[in-house]
Order: structure tokens, then sequence, then C-alpha cells
């Protein structure tokens, strides 16, 4: 009997031993939905950020059932100072990650395309991710 991740519990499937070899093939399958699902998921859930104001008004008190949910990106430099930090404080968030597709070394070295970062203003080729901890 066979019960897999990507299906709801109750669809479960028979392999004999002489079908063996068909496990490869179905755990392959697996991955790929589980991978496109989480991928859907993230697509959905993370918001592209161009500003400090933006940042703002997304996770403003004003905001609350739009800011609960999901994740912001932004690009960003790597330097932290005081006046993010005081701001991210102010604002109940942290930076989750920087995810590699953009960071400075994506693309063989190359990194991403550049852009301003929103706290310093400096070109960057960075995006991080921000969101708010419960």
């Amino acid at each position: 009997m066979l019960s897999r991740r990507d299906k709801p519990a109750n669809e479960k499937e028979f392999v004999s031993f002489d079908d063996i070899e068909k496990i490869s093939n179905i755990l392959d399958e697996m991955q790929e939905n589980i991978f496109t699902k989480a991928q859907k998921f993230s697509e959905e859930n993370i918001t592209e950020i161009t500003s400090i104001e933006e940042l703002k008004l997304h996770f403003s008190e004003k905001n609350v059932e739009n800011s609960t949910a999901g994740f912001v990106i932004c690009y960003a430099d790597e330097e932290i100072n005081e006046e993010r930090e005081e701001l991210l404080k102010e604002l109940k968030i942290t930076a989750r990650c920087i995810p590699y597709k953009y960071n400075k070394y994506a693309n063989n070295g190359k990194g991403n395309e550049e852009s301003k970062c929103i706290f310093s203003g400096k070109t960057t080729k960075t995006k991080i991710v921000y969101a708010r901890a419960y």
C-alpha cells in the first residue's frame, strides 16, 4: 500500500513487489508536485516593495488585514545600520532570507539586475525577504 504526501490521505495505491521500479517514478512525481505547490505558495505570498513608504504601509497597524499574512521582498544592501534596525524594530519585522536567485552571487557571479536599496539608496543587486514574527 502506498500513501503519497502530495495527494489526499484517502488516495492510497497498491504497488506490488513486481512493480517496485515504479516507486522511483512516483517519488520523482511527488517531488515535482510538492515543489510546484511550495513555489506557487511563495509567489502568492511575497509582495514586491520598492520604497520605505510601501514597506511602512504594508506593515502598518492600519493595514492589519493585509500585513499579517505574507512576506515582502525588496532591494536592500547587506549593510546593517542603526536607522534600518530602528525602522525594522518599529515595524516589528525581521530579515528572513536572501533568496539565492536574488543575491549578488546568482547568475554565475553576475548577480541580478541592479537597483537602489530602499533603506540607503546605494546601488545593490541583492533582494532581501522581510516578514513580521508572531
